[in-house]
């Protein structure tokens, strides 16, 4: 039997073996269920729907820009087969959605009304996805292999190399020829290895790790978010070990690689809109045994230059007290993404088990409305 340390550690680590469950049905709580199944859209974001682990129901939904619509599930109606056993993280390219099913040990690669193109098994444990600026090289990284890096081809679906990296490899990103990758070190609770503190640094073209950076935070799992109007800089969230090291999370310089600011509060969740990071964070509280919360504003102030004079700012809630209640109102927070037009998205996961919701706001942070989406919402993609 799991002890309830392992279980918390579980959650917190987005495997969807929940303590205790909190029992709502979504479709009978006044939600109408979508049928907008296969819209075609000029302008989508896409969520990927995670889902339960060993239930092979995660999903994919894709939400009109235009109209507002949500059609719950974009890949099984037109491909007669469910997605997959856990899909981790997801990128749209000019030809491409690929999303990695961890689980199901799969890259999938579809196009943009979701019908299956390929599909590779050559990645084992797939976590997470960049690619480069041309969109000619895919990057995953892997908890296989005690960790690492794998290059794909985007031409013919090939491997291309791969690099070892530190345990249980996160968060990538691509910058200047160079990758970053985030070290968690997260079965160290099984007792095999200690949790990581380091990013690794690798040359893209090579495939080469070049050096690891210590970080000073531990167990670098959760968001890993590239600035987008200062892209040298990463927001990057650490679990700590759920004890005596607690969470918090960092602002990385990839063209300095080094930590500009370093803050005692996680940034499990984020998003990104014209320079600023906005934040959901949790850790657990052994002494009151809940989780606390932590909602945050992260303003990079930089000159733009690679010199690294960035300054940092942070103020508490997110554009509005009605996002900032709502975040606090929800169950189970499990995603906030911002489009390009200042849209904001949060997702509820509930109870792990049912479809979560998707709620909408406009660029004010006025609430625009909610609709259903599937089992465990929590990655966004915009085309």
């Amino acid at each position: 039997m799991k002890s309830f340390k392992s279980i918390i550690i579980q959650r917190i680590k987005l495997i969807n073996t929940i303590a205790a469950a909190l029992i709502l049905v979504c479709g009978c709580n006044g939600y109408e269920r979508n049928e907008n199944q296969g819209e075609e859209a000029s302008k989508a974001l896409y969520i990927l729907n995670e889902g339960s682990m060993g239930e092979n129901n995660a999903s994919l939904s894709c939400l009109n820009l235009e109209s507002g619509n949500l059609s719950e599930d974009l890949y099984a109606p037109i491909n007669g087969t469910p997605l997959g056993d856990v899909a981790n993280d997801i990128i749209v390219t000019e030809k491409y959605i690929i999303i990695a099913i961890n689980a199901s040990n799969i890259i999938e690669f579809c196009s943009h009304n979701g019908k299956h193109i390929a599909g590779i098994e050559a990645v084992p444990a797939c976590r997470k996805l960049a690619v480069d600026p041309a969109e000619k090289n895919l990057f995953v990284t892997s908890w296989a292999n005690g960790g690492e890096v794998v290059k794909l081809d985007l031409e013919n679906f090939s491997v291309k190399a791969r690099v070892k990296v530190g345990y249980e490899p996160e968060g990538i990103a691509y910058y200047n020829g160079r990758l970053y990758v985030a070290n968690s070190g997260g079965n160290a609770y099984l007792g095999d290895h200690g949790y990581e503190k380091s990013i690794s640094v690798v040359d893209a073209a090579s495939m080469r790790e070049i050096k690891r950076v210590d970080t000073g935070m531990m167990n670098l799992y959760g968001a890993f978010v590239q600035n987008d109007k200062y892209p040298q800089y990463l927001l990057v969230n650490a679990c700590g070990d759920y004890g005596a090291n607690p969470a918090g999370s960092f602002i990385f310089d990839c063209e300095n690689e080094r930590l500009v600011e370093s803050f005692n509060f996680p940034s499990t969740y984020a998003a990104v809109h014209e320079g600023i990071f906005y934040t959901m964070g949790s850790n657990y509280d052994w002494a009151s045994n809940s989780f606390n919360w932590y909602i945050k504003t992260i303003n990079i102030n930089a000159s733009g230059s690679a010199q690294g004079s960035a300054s940092v700012s942070i103020s508490d809630g997110i554009i509005s007290d009605e996002l900032t209640g709502t975040i606090k109102s929800l169950i189970s927070p499990y995603g906030i993404h911002i489009d390009n037009q200042g849209k904001v998205y949060l997702t509820d996961a509930v109870d792990y088990k049912n479809r979560g919701l998707l709620y909408r706001f406009d660029k004010e942070g006025r609430f625009i409305d909610k609709q259903i989406a599937g089992v465990c919402p929590g990655h966004f993609a915009e085309k």
